[in-house]
């Protein structure tokens, strides 16, 4: 009987350990292996929703997307952090152009096609305050976009962004 007892105790001992194990990453095939190393569990990493990529260009972004916001634009804005920018969501694709009304610092803008990859973009765009509507430089782009970004001056070529890039966004 007392053998049958330390079996017993032997037995709960083994399967202790195995959940210790278990608990702290090991498994039974890397025991005695001192070359194996425990690898993270790699989840996919959810896409931040105002969060806009182009390469190793990150920008958090606000949305324009009614008629209202995508007048206004970033008129009336003292200024744009290097972090920020203004993401112009169309419901197709078409070459949309934009003006600098009532912006008083310059921006680079950056069309991009429905399955976002980068079609165009315009580097330093400057303010043109006091300028008639009718004199206001138009930007247009040389292919059709259905998103257009605007960011501070200078991140086009800070970023080396290019025609064909990929951006990554949700909206």
């Amino acid at each position: 009987m007392k053998q049958h007892w330390q079996q017993i105790g032997l037995f709960l001992l083994v399967i202790g350990l195995l959940i210790i194990g278990a608990a702290k990453g090991f498994a039974p095939t890397n025991f005695g292996n001192s070359q194996t190393q425990i690898q993270p569990q790699t989840r996919p990493v959810p896409q931040e929703k105002n969060l806009v990529k182009i390469g190793s260009l990150a920008v958090k972004v606000d949305y324009a997307k009614d008629d209202a916001s995508k007048s206004k634009g970033l008129g009336g804005k003292d200024k744009l952090e290097e972090d920020r920018g203004l993401l112009f969501v169309f419901d197709k694709e078409q070459k949309y152009t934009f003006w600098m009304k009532g912006v008083s610092f310059p921006i680079d803008i950056i069309w991009i096609s429905k399955d976002k990859q980068v079609v165009d973009f315009y580097k330093n765009a400057e303010a043109q305050l006091g300028v008639p509507d009718s004199e206001l430089k138009v930007y247009s782009p040389q292919a059709p976009a259905q998103y257009v970004l605007e960011v501070s001056a200078g991140l086009c070529e800070k970023y080396n962004i290019k025609v064909g890039d990929q951006t990554d966004f949700e909206i």
